[in-house]
């Protein structure tokens, strides 16, 4: 199964309904960031520990879909 807008969506909703006391989600899921954040050997290269968004956090936050609540 591959991940869909809304597989994505139902998923975050998912855990978000849970009884847990704290959440994090990741902006990249909301984004649809596929490459992985952290890849090891490559720290020369660039920090691999971070990484820009592909959009700011104004852009991300009009986003119907990231704002989308069904």
């Amino acid at each position: 199964m591959s991940m869909t807008p809304t597989l994505n969506r139902g998923l975050q909703r998912y855990i978000a309904d849970s009884n847990s006391g704290l959440l994090g989600l990741q902006p990249e899921d909301w984004l649809d960031m596929a490459d992985p954040v952290n890849v090891p050997g490559t720290s020369d290269q660039y920090k691999n520990w971070r990484r820009k968004l592909t959009a700011t956090l104004e852009q991300m936050f009009a986003d119907e879909g990231v704002n989308q609540a069904d």
